[in-house]
């Protein structure tokens, strides 16, 4: 019998429901091996856990996905247009995050048990599988709660990982057997990872803002910088480094001061030139933009107020242009922090010197160890950067620059 409109599954609650039950029960959670590098047998979730835990994630699973209207979302129009209630957008954040803590912890457990009769418990394509659709849930109640509630979602399900990884309750997974072999080493890449694409995006910020500055000043300017940023773009990253590489070296050889002060062929410095000019073209861009968008009446409003032109450009034009220039450094830099894995190939460190490690000895864990506290990074910087752009907007907005109020 086919569901009324009214009472039809929201897609994509039930997406992030039926991945999740697809993830956990046909596909491995973890995988067991003799050692880092050989393969071994899969572990499934259904096999190994016990028939209660199974009985309580299938009621759970039915109930949140039964449990709510169809009442549209960011991705999908609502045939009717019905508000959930805050119990049911609660129920659905509290049953995700109970599912988020116990993919986790029967991972850790089981991976404990498995350890203890030898071998290594590496993380199976289920466990992968089941946290994207987990993502789904979480992401669709704290959305639809608002700001304040949203943000409590996300730190409570952090804050329960955090517990769960200092508890040791997760210290029996090969990648986290993997950072304890390499705390030093891993927290020393971390820290050249950083200043790599931290680094960079500062020099592309000042250098962009000065471009910005004269691409303003004159059209056939504008055409010559942008050509020249443009073309930066679209050479492949690995390209790039190689063709620094040469004249970096000679540059060194020809200088040895220059060597002395770090810039050489290998290492750091082409690394930093490369995500440099990668940063350059959304940095500028937004801030011409960002200064662009400031409308005429507002210059005239405050000039004839009797403000310089250097106090418009630094009171009204700036703090108007501010979203937008936050919104490039916010590219740039999840940009930049993706590229410096790169670095680990022409001996720059950061973590992608771990990554490539694990290429080469064909262990999946250290690669893990490298490139998922990039993907953390990444998710970071995007989210914290978009949220301080749209607090930003607000406040531009509220503050009545618009019609001059503020610019006394």
């Amino acid at each position: 019998m086919k569901l009324s409109a009214r009472w039809q599954l929201d897609p994509v609650l039930s997406t992030g429901v039926l991945l999740t039950i697809l993830a956990v029960s046909a596909f491995p959670l973890l995988s067991l091996r003799p050692n880092r590098m050989l393969s071994g047998r899969a572990v499934y979730l259904a096999v190994e856990a016990p028939p209660w835990l199974l009985t309580m994630l299938a009621i759970a699973g039915a109930v949140l996905f039964l449990s709510r209207r169809r009442t549209g979302s960011a991705y999908f129009p609502a045939p009717v247009a019905v508000r959930p209630g805050h119990a049911q957008l609660i129920w659905q954040a509290g049953a995700g995050l109970l599912l988020l803590y116990g993919l986790f912890a029967v991972a850790g457990g089981l991976a404990a048990i498995q350890v203890a009769e030898g071998g290594r418990a590496s993380l199976g394509s289920g466990f992968w599988l089941a946290l994207p659709g987990i993502y789904v849930i979480l992401h669709d109640a704290a959305g639809r709660l608002g700001r304040r509630r949203g943000f409590l979602v996300w730190l409570l399900a952090a804050a329960g990982l955090v517990l769960m990884l200092a508890g040791g309750g997760l210290s029996s997974l090969s990648v986290l057997i993997e950072f304890s072999n390499r705390r030093d080493s891993f927290i020393a890449s971390l820290a050249e990872h950083l200043f790599l694409a931290g680094f960079s995006t500062l020099l592309a910020f000042v250098t962009g803002f000065v471009l910005a500055l004269l691409a303003r000043a004159g059209t056939w300017l504008e055409r010559i910088i942008f050509a020249v940023m443009n073309t930066a773009q679209t050479i492949p990253t690995l390209s790039l480094l190689g063709l620094l590489i040469l004249p970096l070296s000679l540059l060194a050889e020809r200088y040895p001061a220059l060597a002395a002060a770090g810039l050489r062929g290998i290492g750091p410095t082409p690394a930093i030139i490369a995500l440099f000019l990668y940063a350059l073209l959304p940095i500028a861009g937004n801030i011409l933009a960002g200064l662009r968008s400031v409308d005429a009446s507002v210059r005239e409003a405050a000039a004839a107020m009797g403000m310089t032109a250097t106090q418009i450009f630094l009171r009204v034009e700036l703090p108007l242009a501010l979203p937008l220039i936050v919104g490039g450094v916010r590219t740039a830099l999840t940009q930049s922090i993706g590229n410096a894995i790169l670095a680990g190939l022409i001996g720059g460190g950061g973590l992608g010197a771990l990554i490539f490690l694990g290429l080469a000895q064909a262990a999946p864990d250290l690669v893990l160890l490298g490139a998922l506290p990039v993907a953390a990074l990444a998710l970071a910087a995007d989210r914290l950067l978009g949220l301080l752009a749209r607090y930003l907007g607000r406040r531009t907005a509220d503050s009545g620059v618009y019609q001059g109020a503020a610019i006394a």
